[in-house]
């Protein structure tokens, strides 16, 4: 676990309120998670560089991302803006904020470049509940922010924009992540690895982001497939009483409507999205906790939303290590929970818990209407 992560431990999440222009909740934003992006932009170098079997150099890095952005600085100029905004408000240069905000691409960068760790990376774990299933009426989304050990507790993100006003769970400096607008479309998302990363087109954040700035659950869905995706990812996107799993990869993608409750992690049910996966020990672990997550639902079933956080608590170990709440790698598993996020659309509010599920760390929320 890192410094930082150690230094937060116990502490209830961080809440950040973003408002006024692009570039002002930037700024805001900067000021909020200076201490972190260095920090940040630093691990990420050293899984090019030090973890790397082939690795490269500071600013043939800075030139990988600077190749790969132009069409999203191109299609979300608004977040461009926001971005050197988080430059200016942390002190850092933009081409660091920037980078930061392609941090999944250079993971996969690290990856295709001979990381030295081989184990299998946990990714964040979602779990769709229907209204047939809620104790609300409406939908529930849940899901694990998962992701390297050495990563800090994420961030719980409450925007005032032109678009109108959103929450969202991310890394600090990342200018989307899961959760909720106050049109009622919410979202959440986990990550697949792919042959089409590191395609040129639109980060994770970015696209995120981009969800929560729709009106509408087919506006939400649109904005992912509108370009290629640097990531291959799954994205649930819910609103009206309906929800839609859209996947891609690349310039691949499939827009598949959801009945019943839906867990997703590292891989894809579209079979085109499924040839792409290239993590084959993800796979396992992924299906893995996907079962095991909707086993704990319908035990439990109707369930509210704050009872959300205690079945992603759950220990009870599979194959290769694996598990729904992610502690700090083994020798089988890489990565951990580092917090954990749940919307209640009738409600229409988000909480968030930094940390694993299981720590019952203060939680934080953000009312949307």
């Amino acid at each position: 676990m890192s410094a930082l992560a150690r230094a937060g431990k116990n502490r209830p999440i961080e809440v950040v309120h973003l408002s006024g222009g692009a570039f002002e909740r930037g700024v805001a934003h900067g000021r909020a998670v200076a201490d972190r992006l260095e920090y940040y932009w630093g691990e990420l170098m050293k899984d090019v560089t030090d973890r790397s079997a082939d690795p490269i150099g500071k600013d043939e890095l800075r030139q990988w991302v600077l190749e790969r952005c132009g069409a999203a600085l191109a299609l979300a100029p608004d977040l461009e803006q926001e971005i050197r905004g988080i430059a200016e408000g942390a002190g850092v240069a933009y081409e660091l904020a920037l980078g930061v905000n392609f941090g999944e691409e250079v993971c996969h960068l690290a990856s295709s470049k001979g990381m030295a760790s081989s184990r299998p990376t946990e990714r964040c774990l979602s779990i769709v509940v229907p209204p047939e299933q809620s104790a609300t009426g409406d939908y529930l989304l849940a899901q694990t922010w998962d992701g390297p050990d050495w990563t800090p507790d994420p961030v719980l993100f409450v925007v005032d924009e032109e678009a109108g006003r959103s929450a969202y769970l991310s890394d600090g400096g990342w200018v989307g992540g899961v959760g909720l607008n106050d049109r009622g479309v919410g979202s959440v998302h986990t990550g697949v690895g792919t042959t089409n990363d590191g395609t040129p087109g639109l980060p994770y954040p970015f696209i995120a982001r981009r969800i929560l700035q729709s009106d509408l659950l087919e506006e939400a869905a649109g904005k992912v497939v509108e370009a290629p995706a640097t990531a291959g990812c799954h994205y649930i996107v819910a609103g009206g009483g309906r929800a839609l799993d859209v996947e891609i990869a690349g310039a691949a993608n499939a827009v598949m409507p959801l009945s019943g409750p839906v867990s997703t992690c590292a891989h894809f049910s579209a079979r085109d999205l499924e040839a792409l996966e290239t993590e084959a020990d993800a796979r396992q672990v992924s299906e893995y906790r996907t079962t095991r997550l909707l086993s704990l639902l319908a035990q439990r079933a109707p369930i509210g939303p704050l009872e959300l956080f205690d079945i992603m608590s759950d220990h009870k170990e599979g194959a290769s290590g694996a598990m729904v709440c992610r502690h700090p790698a083994t020798d089988r598993v890489e990565g951990r929970s580092l917090g954990a996020l749940v919307v209640d659309m009738a409600a229409a509010e988000v909480f968030a818990r930094a940390g694993n599920p299981c720590e019952e760390r203060p939680l934080g929320s953000a009312a949307l209407r």
